[in-house]
């Protein structure tokens, strides 16, 4: 059987594709895991009610110090704002809250505990009301 004209392009192109040299990347691609993740810089803001004395605010603190420390974290800095009135009521507990303790804290956390840590702080009883956000820095340093 003779070939025809559509046949010889077709084994052409079969030849280029062979001739091509295979080239190898000259760098090693690192796979983004969770262990080599850079940690990140982050503000967390939480509101206590105004109920609470002064020792069970700090340790109330110390305990959400211990949770950043369990999603492997630490705390860099906290600024105890104290007692403000709220720009509006909040059901808290079966009781309207229209005052409450602020607590401003900034976080080195790896970007993969995040949201588990936000979790933790949202599923909290004592908690208010939280504001957890990334720094405009992004890195920790």
């Amino acid at each position: 059987m003779a070939k025809t004209a559509t046949e010889k392009p077709k084994a052409a192109a079969k030849e280029k594709v062979a001739a091509k040299p295979k080239t190898t990347p000259t760098t090693a691609v690192v796979p983004v895991t969770k262990s080599n993740l850079p940690k990140r810089s982050y503000f967390l803001t939480y509101l206590l009610p105004t109920t609470y004395t002064e020792s069970e605010l700090s340790t109330f603190n110390d305990q959400v110090a211990v949770l950043v420390t369990k999603h492997k974290g630490k705390v860099t800095q906290t600024d105890i704002w104290g007692k403000k009135k709220m720009a509006y009521q909040i059901k808290h507990s079966g009781k309207w809250q229209t005052e409450a303790y602020y607590v401003h804290l900034t976080v080195e956390l790896d970007p993969s505990e995040a949201q588990p840590l936000e979790r933790d702080l949202y599923l909290n009883p004592n908690v208010i009301r939280h504001l957890f956000v990334l720094t405009e820095g992004n890195q920790a340093e």
